[in-house]
């Protein structure tokens, strides 16, 4: 869905960048208009949620942002931050 509203509102100009048809805002590259498209103008009602914890989002950048440091937490439950509160892992 995302990538047919980029096909829609977004236009690159004559130095390569992107612009939002719906607002004339200017963004760098493609990742960044389309997470503008989904943030300010289609935004969804908690349409992502993380495998891991099951936390909502409702951008697709946010559930990606979230699932790095979710991940990691899940990867390393004995980090140096829980040294001293688990003996053995």
């Amino acid at each position: 869905m995302l990538e047919d509203l980029a096909k829609l509102y977004l236009t690159r100009n004559e130095r390569g960048s992107y612009l939002c048809g719906l607002c004339g805002k200017e963004l760098r590259d493609k990742h960044n208009a389309k997470t503008h498209l989904e943030c300010k103008h289609f935004p969804t009602d908690g349409g992502y949620v993380c495998q891991s914890c099951g936390k909502v989002m409702n951008t697709k950048n946010a559930l990606n942002c979230h699932a790095k440091s979710c991940t990691k937490i899940l990867i390393n439950p004995c980090s140096k931050l829980n040294e001293n509160l688990i003996d053995e892992c």
